[in-house]
Parts: C-alpha cells; sequence; structure tokens
C-alpha cells in the first residue's frame, strides 16, 4: 500500500515536470478580425473587446492581435467573402472575430468551419435564419451573439409612439444581399400588424438613399449603417429629420442621441457584448466546441426618446411614455438665459399690476393739480341773447331794447380759502400715498419674482431626484425578477416593485407639473408669454459663501442635473455683501444687535408706515382745516366785464347814446355762522380717526418688527439646516448602497430596501428644499427690511454699511469674523 501510494505521488511529479506550465508562461492565441470595413464605431467597438480579452485572459494565455491578421472587407460582399477565406486558410490564426454585421451572417451561413469563430454582430437571429440547436449554434466551431429578437417588440413600440400604417426599413445593401430572405421574415411580421413596407438598402451615397426613401413612407426603421462615415451617417439622420419621418433605431441610445427619434437597447449594449465575447474567447481557448456554447445573451430594454428629434418633427410620444422612457434633450435647447436678476428687472418693468399702479399715480398727480387750480385765476367768458315785450322796451323808461345780445368775460381769484388750502394739502398726502403703494408692489412684486425663480429652481431638481428615484426603482425591479429567475424570491416581490415603479412614475407627472406651474407663475409676473421657453441660472451655497460644505451628495447632484446647462456667475449681485455681513453676525450678541439694526432700518423704509404717516398727516391737516372754520372766512375777488353786441326792435333807437360797454369789480368774503353742529363733528372725527390711524401705525410696526426678527431666526435656521440635511442624505444614500447589496445577496428582503429607498429619496428632497428654503428666507429678510441690496447703487449700499458700523460702535461693540460651516469628516 505505501509502495503504490509511493508510485502515485512519483507519477503526478513527473506530469507536472513534463507539463507546459500554461499558467506561468500562457499558450500563444493569435486572433483575427474581420470587419465590414472601415468605420469608427466598430474600431472603437474592437479595442474595448479586445481589452476585455487581454484582461480576462492574462497570465492564462498569450492572445495577440497582430495588424496582419485585422482585415476589412472594404464594405464588399466580394471583399468580405476574401477576408474570410484568408483568416480561415492562414494556419497561424487560431480564432476569428467577425465585427460585421455582413461578416457575422456570412460565417453563420457557412455549414463548415475550420478554426473558431465568433460572429459578434447579429441584427436579430431570427429574421436572419441562423441555426440554432438546444440553445447553440450548433454548428462546429461556430459561435454568435444572439440578443432576444427585438423586431417585432420594436415595431410595437414604435406604433405606441407615433401611429402609422407604412413603414420604410433601412439596411445595409450588403447586409440586405447577404440575408436574401430577410424580405420575407419582414413581410410575414408586418402582415401580422396590417402595416405596408418597403426596404431600402443604403449604399455608398447617403444623397441617394435619401432619394431612394418612399414618398408615401409614414415611418422608418433604421439599421446600424456602421459602413457610412460619422458625418454621412449624421446628414442621413438629419435628411430622414428634415423629411419629418419618425424612426426607430435597432441599436437603441447611441443612434437616438446622434438624432434618430427612438429606441429600446440601452446604453450598456456594446458592453455586454464586450464581454460576452471576451468570456466565450475563454470558454474556447480552454477546450470547449464553440457551436456548443450558448447564443443568446440576456439584453435589457429601455425606452429612449430624443425629444429634440420629436420637436424637430412634430412628433410627440404619448404622456405615459414620457415617464416610462429615458428622454434625451428633454427641455428645448432655449437660447434665452435667464438669472435671477433679469427676472426681477423684467417683472418690475414689465408686471401689469405695477403698470396698472403707475397709471393710478399718473392720474392721482392731477387730483394735486386740480386742487392746486382753485387758488389760481378763475376766467370764464359768456354769451346772452334777451328778449322783452315791445311795450316795455318803447316806454321812456326802458333801459334794455326789445332784443339784446351781450357777450360777458369773468376773472374770478380765491384770495384765501381754508378748505381750498386743505385740500391742497390732502391731495399731496393722498398721492404720496399712492406713490408709497406703488413702492411696496414694487418690492413686492420683486419678491414674489425671486421667490418664483426659486421655486422654477427647486421644482426641477425636486423632478431630477424623482427620475432618479424611478431609475432605482426600475433596477431594483430588475434586480427582483433576477432573484425570482434563480429561485431567491418570488412573484410578490417583483409584484411590489412593480407597484413601486408605477407609484414613482406617477410622483415624477407630479413634479413636472410643479416644475410648468412655477414657470408659468414666474412669466406671468414678467408679462411674458405664459409658456416662454428660457434656462435658469443655478443658484449654489458655495457661491454664497465662497466655500464647499461637503461633497456632493445625491440632492447636490440633481440640483447640477436640473440646471444643465447652466452658467453660473462667480458672484451673485443678489447676495454680494455676505462677507461685509458675516463679522456682525458671528455671536448671539453680535446677531441680538445685528436684529435691533436690522429692525431700525427695515422700520424706517417701510412704505406700509410711511403710507399710515401719509394718511395721518392728511387726518391732522383735516383737523386743523376743521378748527380753522369756527373763524376763517372764505375771500374771493371777482371782476366782469360786459359788451352789447346788438339791439334791435323797439327800444333800440331810445338806447343808442347808452355806452354798450360796463365792467364791475367785487370783493367777497363769507364766514358761516352756524351749521348745524357739523364743523363739531368734523373736529371730533378728525381727532378721533388720528388716533385710530396712530394705533394702526403701532400695531403695524410691532408686526413688522415680529416679521423681520422672525425672518432673520428663520434664515439662520435653514442655513444651519442645509449642512444637517446634507448630512442625512449622504447618510441615507450610502445605507441604500449596503442594503442594495445585501438585498441582491439576499441577506435582506424586499421590506428593507424599500425603506431604504424611500429614507434615501425623503432625505434627498429635503436637502434640495433645504438648500433653496434658506435663499427663500433670505429674500424674505430683504423684503421684510425693504432693501434687496442688488437694487440699489454703490453709493446707497455703502452708506447702509456706514450705518451698520455706527450702530454697532455706538452699542460699544466691534465686528467679530463669523465661523464659516464646516466640512463633515466621518
Amino acid at each position: 500500500m505505501i509502495y503504490r501510494r509511493q508510485g502515485f505521488l512519483l507519477l503526478l511529479l513527473a506530469i507536472w515536470l513534463w507539463a507546459p506550465p500554461v499558467m506561468a508562461d500562457g499558450k500563444v492565441v493569435r486572433v483575427g478580425v474581420v470587419f465590414d470595413g472601415d468605420a469608427s464605431v466598430t474600431t472603437q467597438l474592437f479595442e474595448q473587446i479586445k481589452g476585455e480579452i487581454l484582461t480576462l485572459t492574462e497570465g492564462e494565455f498569450d492572445v495577440r492581435f497582430s495588424d496582419q491578421d485585422i482585415l476589412s472587407g472594404d464594405w464588399s460582399e466580394t471583399g468580405i467573402q476574401a477576408t474570410i477565406d484568408t483568416l480561415l486558410a492562414d494556419p497561424e490564426v487560431d480564432l476569428i472575430l467577425a465585427l460585421g454585421v455582413v461578416a457575422s451572417q456570412t460565417f453563420c451561413c457557412r455549414s463548415e468551419l475550420s478554426k473558431p469563430v465568433i460572429a459578434g454582430f447579429v441584427i436579430d437571429a431570427e429574421l436572419q435564419n441562423l441555426p440554432e440547436l438546444d440553445g447553440a449554434s450548433g454548428v462546429k466551431n461556430l459561435n454568435y451573439l444572439a440578443f432576444p429578437s427585438t423586431f417585432e417588440r420594436d415595431i410595437d413600440l414604435f406604433l405606441e409612439i407615433v401611429p402609422f400604417e407604412k413603414l420604410t426599413l433601412i439596411f445595409n445593401r450588403w447586409f440586405v444581399e447577404a440575408v436574401p430572405k430577410l424580405g420575407e421574415q419582414l413581410r410575414r411580421a408586418a402582415d401580422r400588424r396590417g402595416l405596408g413596407f418597403d426596404i431600402v438598402a443604403i449604399g455608398d451615397s447617403v444623397d441617394e438613399g435619401l432619394a431612394s426613401i418612399p414618398d408615401d413612407a409614414e415611418a422608418v426603421y433604421v439599421a446600424p449603417l456602421l459602413h457610412l462615415p460619422d458625418s454621412e451617417r449624421l446628414r442621413f439622420i438629419e435628411g430622414i429629420n428634415a423629411k419629418e419621418l419618425p424612426s426607430f433605431s435597432i441599436f437603441g441610445v447611441a443612434e437616438v442621441a446622434n438624432g434618430l427619434l427612438a429606441g429600446q437597447r440601452d446604453g450598456a449594449f456594446y458592453d455586454r457584448l464586450s464581454r460576452r465575447i471576451a468570456l466565450n474567447v475563454q470558454r474556447i481557448l480552454l477546450g470547449e466546441d464553440a457551436g456548443e456554447i450558448p447564443v443568446n445573451v440576456p439584453d435589457r430594454q429601455r425606452l429612449t426618446i430624443n425629444m429634440a428629434t420629436a420637436r424637430k418633427i412634430n412628433a410627440y410620444p404619448a404622456w405615459h411614455l414620457l415617464t416610462e422612457a429615458d428622454l434625451l434633450n428633454e427641455e428645448p435647447d432655449y437660447r434665452k438665459v435667464l438669472s435671477i436678476e433679469e427676472a426681477v428687472e423684467l417683472a418690475i418693468e414689465a408686471n401689469l399690476d405695477i403698470a396698472a399702479k403707475e397709471r393710478e399715480v399718473a392720474a392721482g398727480i392731477q387730483n394735486v393739480v386740480r386742487a392746486r387750480s382753485t387758488y389760481r385765476p378763475q376766467i370764464s367768458s359768456g354769451f346772452s341773447g334777451v328778449q322783452i315785450d315791445s311795450d316795455r322796451a318803447s316806454s321812456n323808461f326802458a333801459v334794455q331794447a326789445e332784443r339784446t345780445w351781450t357777450g360777458s368775460l369773468t376773472l374770478t381769484q380765491l384770495l384765501y380759502s381754508e378748505p381750498a388750502l386743505a385740500n391742497i394739502a390732502v391731495q399731496g398726502s393722498a398721492q404720496l400715498t399712492r406713490e408709497q403703494e406703488l413702492d411696496q408692489l414694487r418690492l413686492d412684486i420683486a419678491q414674489e419674482a425671486m421667490i418664483s425663480y426659486m421655486n422654477v429652481l427647486l421644482s426641477g431638481t425636486v423632478e431630477e431626484i424623482r427620475k432618479s428615484n424611478l431609475d432605482v426603482s426600475r433596477s431594483n425591479l430588475e434586480l427582483a425578477r433576477v432573484r425570482r429567475s434563480v429561485g431567491t424570491a418570488g412573484p410578490g416581490e417583483v409584484y411590489r416593485w412593480e407597484s413601486e415603479v408605477a407609484t414613482a412614475r406617477r410622483d415624477l407627472v407630479d413634479s413636472r407639473a410643479s416644475t410648468y406651474q412655477a414657470k408659468i407663475a414666474l412669466n406671468r409676473l414678467m408679462h411674458e408669454r405664459l409658456e416662454e421657453g428660457y434656462r435658469t441660472e443655478d443658484i449654489t451655497l458655495e457661491q454664497l459663501l465662497d466655500t464647499p460644505l461637503s461633497q456632493p451628495t445625491a440632492a447636490e447632484a440633481a440640483v447640477e442635473a436640473a440646471s444643465a446647462p447652466r452658467s453660473p456667475r462667480e458672484q451673485l449681485s443678489l447676495f454680494r455683501s455676505r462677507d461685509q455681513v458675516l463679522p456682525y453676525i458671528g455671536t448671539q450678541l453680535h446677531f441680538e444687535i445685528f436684529r435691533q439694526f436690522m429692525v431700525d432700518e427695515g422700520l424706517g423704509r417701510a412704505p406700509e408706515l410711511m403710507q399710515l404717516d401719509s394718511a395721518i398727516e392728511l387726518q391732522k391737516r383735516l383737523l386743523l382745516s376743521a378748527r380753522r372754520s369756527f373763524w376763517s372766512p372764505e375771500v374771493a375777488l371777482q371782476g366782469q366785464l360786459d359788451h352789447v353786441l346788438e339791439r334791435d326792435g323797439e327800444g333800440a333807437d331810445l338806447l343808442s347814446e347808452v355806452e354798450d360797454t360796463s365792467w364791475s369789480f367785487a370783493l367777497q368774503a363769507t364766514l358761516p355762522l352756524y351749521s348745524g353742529g357739523s364743523r363739531s363733528a368734523d373736529v371730533i372725527e378728525a381727532e378721533e380717526t388720528i388716533a385710530n390711524l396712530e394705533l394702526q401705525r403701532a400695531a403695524l410696526a410691532e408686526r413688522l418688527d415680529q416679521l423681520i426678527r422672525s425672518n432673520l431666526y428663520l434664515t439662520n435656521a435653514a442655513f444651519s439646516g442645509i449642512a444637517l440635511s446634507q448630512q442625512a442624505a449622504d447618510a441615507a444614500t450610502k445605507n441604500l448602497e449596503l442594503v442594495t447589496d445585501a438585498y441582491s445577496r439576499g441577506a435582506v428582503d424586499v421590506l428593507d430596501l424599500i425603506d431604504a429607498q424611500s429614507a434615501s429619496l425623503s432625505a434627498d428632497l429635503a436637502a434640495a428644499s433645504a438648500l433653496y428654503q434658506f435663499f427663500i428666507e433670505l429674500i424674505n429678510v430683504e423684503r421684510s427690511v425693504n432693501w434687496f441690496e442688488f437694487m440699489r447703487t454703490p453709493q446707497e449700499q455703502a452708506a447702509w454699511f456706514s450705518r451698520l458700523q455706527k450702530f454697532f460702535r455706538d452699542n460699544g461693540l466691534e465686528p467679530r469674523a463669523a465661523s464659516r460651516p464646516r466640512r463633515v469628516v466621518r
């Protein structure tokens, strides 16, 4: 027994000594590559595949890609056939990769292959009628990569996006020639849907290809046109869009990004293709027959829609697809960039409420003019025609002819009138009140415009967070489906995530509606077309503090995504004096003194108080007038000039010597002696009204004092809440990552993951809200003290700081630098 064991060990030692050192040196493997022709897409993909293969086989095989083994068919069937024959006949080439649609089809049509071949570019295995046996090709040395047949699913989805009855399919000319039965397969699929269809084979000429599209085409289904240079492929897509034809791409997001309308292969398609080719290469090198390697490759279908193309060709998808799909260029590329300062300026200049108030002020000026006119000369003219009976006219004592026509000119000058003087003062005060109301309205509109601008930014950020949450829910749904397929989860988990996806889509719809509402509200304030589009400039806390608080959280990333491609300014004029203010709020005592200063400033400039002050002055003047009415007469001077223009009839001859022109002057003074007690009532009413207004003013001053102090406290709290909410969002995101990983391993159940995702979503929304709430509170502070800094001149700003410095000195306190929020380090 011992000898037998020793013999076995010696045999193992001999095998080890004589065996080739595979892991140490690696077997040399030469890989040949066939391209249909030169194309940047396939060249880039080859480099990716090459990298995956070399990484996967490193230390195991010495895989080499020699330039002499990388051949191109120059976009001709004969050229592709020749390159295939060359590589199959080359004894130095161990394995062949077909990285072209036609090359892949050609290999798959050969019944015998002398060496392993991987056909990597298969459009649709079912349409191409490729060999298949028990999930593999069944052909010795042949492996191809077959993603799930998508043609019929694509067409069904395409019909859901835009209705059509005639479909034009666009393929590479050489692919059509290589697959002679392609038309039959496509016709059967089209007939099942009652669609007419044409096939257009695109060669080297884009113009000829575009001209080949039938005039009655209603939609186009576009296969990869890799033979066209990038610039020509883009020109072809532009030509399709110029014809306003809806388009659907077989290859999905890559071509949709270039301008096609839609596609449903996601952006990771080439990554999965590269990895699967590398894995299959490894399996072949380890000795497995390529004909027995499974050909089916799982694919992820995710609808992508280019909304810029949709707008260009006027083909808009249904509402439900907008939340189901990934939307490229969702917002138009507005040339107009609207900053918060510009929004306020437009609102103040064009707002209809302000315009109406300005007209009211302009009309009120005439009340002042009218009141003053009573102390200016009043000149009037008159004409009269008088006829008396002939008997009176003919008598010896007649002073008037039978018919007399007379013209008159009257001058009246008011010398003194207490009611008139009081009315001038009253109308002046009333006009001042109207002007103060206009100032107040401008401040209110400026505040509303700034808050509306912030709401636009906030709603856009919330929309991006909702999109991100929908993506997470979809990823978790896919994960649940995988867990169910391997038996670690039941159908309930899948249904639960389908419910979560539906809820997330509904929330996204609501968020988009909120975004539109915010923009409409801002446009109304600016008196723009209510659905006028523009890009906004995002406002970040870093701009306010010139220092980052922490690493970006999901909420901050959403803020950035919502604002792209905005270009924020380095310095926001809205908050340009922030650094100068910080030393005055550095401690509790400093903040207390600062609050009192802000209260004094706010009350001193409050148009609401100024209106009451004007009303009090008006009533005081009315009280003075009421008291003077007991002894103050009204004195006026009047002069009149009369001229007889004509006399006729009886008595005219008798009055021929009478002077035709006469004049008179009169000085009149009037003093009411008794008016039934109304003058006493006027005095009492004015006194009580003044007392009432003074109490109203005191009450309003208290409310404004409270408002200013409350806004300052709220701003301080909102500022502190930013860092805390960001910390919460960061922690919730990390927790979600941990729970998601545990869920994928089966360590936690679906409820734990849903809770973690909900917590992350809530934290992200809170972080975004905290940031913009701080800005809104800051705006409220500026409104409550009636001081929007960017609306002030540099001289006014300098004077404000001079008053702030003096106020602190008068209170025996010097400014002290405030501590900035520190970055949280864990």
